[in-house]
């Protein structure tokens, strides 16, 4: 027999009332009304206000995990899918409400969870595999509605370049990725290439592998960037070495940048790894 799955339209969150922009497979048996409640400690669900007001006074779990990352009130908590794997597969099921592409659930015992938390309240998300072939040093990220005004997917996605960066390789994110996450990356990577331009007052000519070693950009992101930033279009061609056919980029002097890069979110000071 196929397991029927829940219909849910807004979910209670800690303070917020939130509007779900997908479906999960939330059990219908467990939530039979189309509100759901979530405790923002341990993400447990509930379809009765009054079973989830009494489970909120009683829960006293702690962020799992240990902190990776720790300014103000943030703090990244590193989370083994394998030792926490009930927390994260009720993470994953929140977090599959808010974004229709890809998400963990099934598997969690094999990627590692960064969680962000904004005052103790977990605001947002990503994961990585922990073995993989192909370098991807994120798997899928996603920031809970009602915190998506305060930078805090750019947070981790300079979190996660940090990470790979300590681990020895140039990353770059699991495809495909959502509309927003192709905003997200494109403007990071345009502020990180913005901000390796060379300063010298004349023209200076660098291989495109040199721009990945000196950004920790992959080659192929850096070569997306390029094509789709106007910002970069009058300071950067790429050109072609006619003795090897390696691609060569080549840095115009130009005054008139218009648009200088955001500053870091995320501050490597503060980075406890």
């Amino acid at each position: 027999m196929t397991e029927a799955f829940a219909r849910i339209d807004i979910v209670r969150y800690h303070d917020y009332v939130i509007k779900v922009k997908s479906q999960s497979i939330y059990p219908a048996t467990k939530s039979n009304m189309s509100k759901l409640y979530l405790c923002h400690r341990c993400f447990d669900y509930f379809s009765q206000r009054s079973t989830y007001t009494n489970h909120i006074s009683t829960c006293t779990l702690e962020t799992p995990g240990h902190v990776i990352y720790h300014k103000h009130n943030e703090r990244i908590h590193r989370i083994d899918g394998h030792f926490y794997k009930d927390y994260v597969q009720r993470l994953c099921l929140f977090g599959k409400l808010f974004i229709d592409t890809k998400t963990v659930f099934f598997d969690v015992e094999y990627f590692d969870f960064f969680l962000l938390t904004e005052a103790g309240i977990p605001v947002a998300f990503f994961s990585r595999e922990k073995r993989n072939v192909d370098n991807f040093n994120l798997a899928c990220i996603i920031t809970f509605p009602p915190f998506q005004s305060k930078q805090y997917g750019r947070l981790l996605i300079e979190c996660s370049y940090a990470l790979s960066h300590l681990d020895g390789y140039i990353g770059t994110p699991e495809r495909p990725l959502s509309q927003l996450g192709q905003r997200s990356y494109l403007s990071f990577w345009r502020d990180t290439l913005v901000r390796s331009l060379p300063l010298n007052p004349t023209n200076t000519m660098w291989s495109l592998s040199e721009w990945s070693k000196n950004t920790g950009l992959r080659q192929q992101d850096i070569v997306f960037t390029l094509k789709h930033s106007n910002l970069l279009a009058d300071r950067v061609i790429t050109m072609t070495d006619e003795n090897d056919m390696n691609q060569q980029i080549l840095f115009r002097v130009n005054e008139l940048l218009d648009k200088p890069a955001r500053p870091f979110r995320f501050d490597i000071d503060c980075l406890l790894v």
